[in-house]
């Protein structure tokens, strides 16, 4: 059992409480998605908008590129002001700290599943998830 002054986390959810957020999450994360698709069509103009940042600011390519990099750090961080730590950006993995049997657990999702089902311990991350009903 931990004692408040030894808590890691500011915030715990419940499973309901996670899964009430992940409509929210999935609008914020497809945003972030689609921004990293835009980045990445435009991968090849990012070296030659760099390089043309002492001569003109780097014209509409380096806007488009700030612009995208911006988008996806606004909802990274409306993700993390909910409490939700995100474990991988492109596959939509988070964690959602929790408490089990008085034991710091993180509840554990990812983007493609219908609801929050998982859960690890601090130190096993991802490869030791466990059902919720382990």
């Amino acid at each position: 059992m931990i004692g408040r002054d030894r808590a890691l986390f500011q915030k715990y959810f419940t499973v309901e409480e996670a899964n009430a957020l992940l409509p929210e999450l999935r609008r914020l994360f497809a945003d972030i998605h689609a921004e990293i698709e835009r980045l990445e069509a435009n991968g090849g103009e990012l070296t030659t908008a760099l390089e043309v940042v002492p001569t003109n600011g780097g014209g509409k390519r380096l806007e488009a590129f700030l612009g995208a990099n911006s988008i996806i750090l606004q909802r990274l961080r409306q993700v993390a002001e909910m409490g939700v730590q995100v474990k991988d950006i492109r596959r939509g993995l988070l964690d959602f700290p929790a408490l089990r049997h008085g034991e710091e657990i993180l509840l554990c999702w990812l983007l493609e599943e219908p609801s929050v089902e998982y859960w690890h311990d601090l130190e096993n991350g991802f490869a030791g998830r466990r059902s919720l009903d382990t």
